[in-house]
């Protein structure tokens, strides 16, 4: 994928890195609307599989809400949520494209002992695919 949006609009990221119970450990108001947004069912949706990476909750509303004004995506992610994204996306079917994982330094950078990366998507194309070409930097 190349540096640039393919439609008007692009839109560029640090999400926060923290899950939904680590916020409300912390005591933070600042939490999603608990809405089961992935469609798990019974056990599933009470107990770990719901404490979800607030940056995947983030990537997957900015698809679901953004996809008429096909704008490419680029967030700072953890590696492990590009993937939940693509395969929600697969499961679900969301217009996504031009899918790239650039993976970064997060130690040096943020610190954080953590496979991260920059993950680039293009959102409402008719041409869909949910394969990410995976970079060993974020060079362009």
């Amino acid at each position: 994928m190349k540096w640039s949006a393919k439609g008007n609009l692009l839109v560029i990221g640090n999400p926060p890195w923290v899950t939904n119970s680590q916020l409300g450990s912390l005591g933070s108001n600042n939490l999603p609307i608990k809405t089961n947004f992935k469609g798990l069912k019974g056990l599933e949706a009470l107990t770990g599989n719901s404490n979800f990476d607030i940056t995947e909750y983030i990537l997957i509303k900015l698809i679901q809400e953004l996809v008429c004004e096909k704008p490419t995506i680029a967030l700072l992610c953890k590696t492990s949520v590009a993937r939940k994204v693509l395969q929600f996306a697969f499961d679900t079917k969301l217009k996504i494209s031009n899918a790239s994982i650039r993976l970064i330094d997060a130690k040096k950078w943020f610190k954080a002992s953590v496979s991260a990366c920059l993950f680039c998507v293009d959102i409402g194309s008719e041409k869909t695919s949910y394969q990410a070409d995976v970079y060993p930097n974020w060079n362009f």
